[in-house]
C-alpha cells in the first residue's frame, strides 16, 4: 500500500523501486492469486546500482550477520529437496542483459513446473543443482559463476520441529 511505502521511504530513509506489474502467464495454472504477482522478483536483476542483490521474502528471518552472501557469484541459491532450489531467498548480481533476457522468456511462456517465480527461475538456471556450493572466501572477494547456498540459508520451521531444536544437516 502507499502509506506503507511512503513510511519507509521517509520514517526509514529505504530507497523503493517502483515497477510496473510482470503478467504472470502461467497463473491460470494455479489456484487463486498467490502467485498472482511473483513474477515482479525478476526487477531485481535491472538493479545495475548494485553488485548484488540478495533478494529474499517477506517471512525470512536471519538469524545471524549474512555479509558473506554478497560475495556469491553471479546467481547463487538454496535447494530445499534433491531437485528444486528455492526462490525465498537468492543472490544475484544485477545484469540488463539478464533482465531483458528474463522478460523475453516470461513473454515466450518458457515452460514452468509451478506456475511461480521458482518454477519459473529453475527452468532459466536449470544447471544450478551441478554447480558448486558456495563457500565464502576468507579475503571478502566476490566470486564470479553460480553457486548453490548451504541450506541453512533457508530453513523452515518442519527442520526445527524434527527434534525441537533448529539442526541444520549441513553449512552455516
Amino acid at each position: 500500500p502507499l502509506g506503507w511505502v511512503r513510511a519507509m521511504e521517509v520514517e526509514d530513509g529505504v530507497k523503493v523501486a517502483r515497477v510496473e506489474n510482470l503478467h504472470n502467464p502461467f497463473r491460470a495454472n494455479n489456484k487463486g492469486d498467490r502467485f498472482k504477482l511473483t513474477m515482479n522478483k525478476i526487477y531485481a536483476w535491472s538493479l545495475v546500482d548494485y553488485e548484488r542483490v540478495v533478494m529474499l521474502d517477506a517471512d525470512n528471518l536471519f538469524l545471524q550477520n549474512t555479509d558473506q552472501l554478497f560475495q556469491c557469484g553471479q546467481f547463487c541459491a538454496v535447494f530445499i529437496n534433491p531437485c528444486i532450489f528455492h526462490t525465498g531467498l537468492f543472490v544475484l548480481q544485477p545484469s540488463m542483459e539478464t533482465f531483458t533476457d528474463l522478460r523475453h522468456e516470461l513473454e515466450i511462456e518458457r515452460p514452468n513446473s509451478d506456475g511461480a517465480d521458482q518454477g519459473f527461475l529453475g527452468s532459466y538456471f536449470p544447471d544450478l543443482l551441478d554447480m558448486p556450493m558456495f563457500h565464502p572466501p576468507a579475503n571478502n572477494t566476490k566470486l564470479n559463476g553460480h553457486f548453490r547456498l548451504p541450506l541453512g540459508y533457508q530453513m523452515d520451521a518442519s527442520y526445527y520441529y524434527l527434534k525441537l531444536r533448529w539442526n541444520i544437516p549441513c553449512g552455516p
